[in-house]
């Protein structure tokens, strides 16, 4: 596996939503202080509670991040794919990692170090408002969950799921892919309501 070049690791940075704010110098400098790590497929790259001292950027493969019960349950929250970054909640906070990431193919990881990262945040202020923006905004998510999961049966919830779908569709059309998921969202509400599945 051939060794990923320095426009490659920028591209990386440009596309994401927050550090492709910052300047060409400012990229440059984290690129100089970022390492490349090797994962094989199955391999666990960090686990849910461990220290959350570096943020990660895909360069190859596939990386599944999830979260197991105590009874040995698993939910996957995303896969990623390269050019995704991952691992910015802990990064930000100090915290431990609030899931578990583990390659699902060989994967090839640019890795940055807390220490590194926070420098460049601390003197952006623009780049702070959009971090609180965002944590706003995954509150909020997450309190409509937590009322979903309490107050909505099963059908209802997957009927909301894939109409907020919706708009992430690849149809050309925007009218058209609408009235699809919303038909879809018809059709799994009425079946999982004949199999008597989420009923109270």
């Amino acid at each position: 596996m051939n060794s990923p070049t320095h426009e490659e690791k920028r591209k990386i940075f440009e596309r994401h939503f927050l550090f492709g704010k910052l300047s060409a110098a400012e990229i440059d400098a984290l690129i100089s202080y970022a390492r490349v790590e090797r994962y094989r497929a199955g391999r666990e790259i960090f686990a849910k509670g461990s220290p959350g001292q570096s943020l990660m950027a895909v360069l190859r493969g596939a990386v599944k991040i999830s979260s197991l019960s105590d009874s040995g349950k698993e939910i996957v929250f995303r896969i990623l794919n390269a050019g995704e970054i991952f691992g910015e909640i802990a990064v930000l906070d100090g915290g431990e990692r609030s899931a578990d990431a583990t390659a699902m193919t060989d994967c090839e990881l640019l890795v940055l170090a807390r220490r590194d990262l926070l420098p460049v945040l601390e003197n952006r202020a623009d780049l702070l408002m959009i971090l609180l923006k965002i944590l706003c905004r995954s509150l909020r998510l997450t309190t409509e969950q937590v009322e979903d999961v309490t107050f909505r049966h099963l059908e209802s919830r997957v009927a909301k799921a894939l109409v907020h779908l919706a708009p992430r569709s690849s149809f050309t059309c925007p009218s058209e892919s609408s009235a699809i998921w919303r038909a879809a969202a018809g059709k799994a509400s009425t079946s999982t309501s004949r199999s008597g599945i989420g009923k109270a």
